[in-house]
């Protein structure tokens, strides 16, 4: 074929965009790869995609403001091309600018841990604030209001296995199925101030007394008075717990 007709591949055209950006001419690389973006898509070469849609993200970086550059990765992410730096645009968007809370978001906000994209603190302490909110699970809302969230929250435990929310959120979910060894072994790996939380401590005294651990019980209870010792309730339950205990110990004499 005469070369002037030859039509470019893409692996070529990747290699333009690249000189065009080398050569600062931001607009210029970021229009072709926009097209390369869902030509390599289309063509299903993945490689080319994700590093034809790292190039776009990098060229659009120095000439565009963020909404154009959140359009942009939301563009990749529709293509299913999510490189770290699609997901660190996407997260800052929704997190900081839009303060959004959706399931949708809440999905970009774990895979960006996932990928370990959000290398900045700041972005970072926002995206996990914005998944506690949008995550959050308490003993008084149906199972089904959040059941949705439930396998987020056991992504974001298996990619940061010491964040404390998410074992404080999948207890307190378990507890509300009626789970309750399933709740006592979330509740149990809580770290931090959340593990000496009276409320935190009476959950898992009451799931730890529904599968007879009852000495285990028993100090949780403890430990929730020790904190704060305004509870009625809990020196009733722990009151009945030791009262047991004795009779048991005379019944066995």
């Amino acid at each position: 074929m005469i070369p002037f007709l030859r039509r470019a591949s893409v692996p070529e055209k990747l290699r333009r965009v690249r000189e065009l950006i080398a050569r600062d001419r931001l607009r210029r690389a970021a229009s072709e790869a926009e097209r390369l973006v869902a030509e390599a898509t289309a063509a299903g070469e993945r490689e080319a995609a994700v590093d034809a849609a790292e190039a776009w993200m990098l060229a659009l970086d120095g000439v565009a403001a963020g909404p154009e550059l959140a359009a942009a990765a939301e563009r990749c992410r529709a293509l299913g091309v999510t490189t770290p730096t699609v997901l660190r645009t996407l997260a800052a968007e929704y997190a900081v600018v839009g303060g959004r809370r959706d399931l949708a978001a809440l999905e970009v906000y774990v895979e960006a841990i996932e990928r370990r994209a959000l290398k900045d603190p700041a972005l970072k302490k926002s995206v996990l604030r914005a998944l506690a909110a949008g995550l959050h699970v308490d003993v008084e809302r149906p199972p089904p209001r959040v059941d949705a969230r439930i396998p987020l929250l056991k992504r974001l435990e298996r990619a940061v296995p010491k964040l404390g929310f998410p074992r404080l959120f999948l207890g307190r979910h378990a507890y509300l199925r009626r789970d309750f060894a399933l709740a006592a072994e979330h509740l149990q790996q809580v770290s931090g101030a959340a593990a000496q939380s009276p409320k935190v401590l009476n959950l898992l005294g009451r799931s730890l007394e529904k599968v007879g651990a009852f000495d285990a019980a028993t100090a949780a209870y403890a430990g929730s008075l020790h904190a704060d010792r305004r509870q009625p309730a809990i020196h009733f339950r722990l009151g009945r717990l030791v009262l047991a205990r004795w009779v048991d110990a005379l019944e066995a004499q």
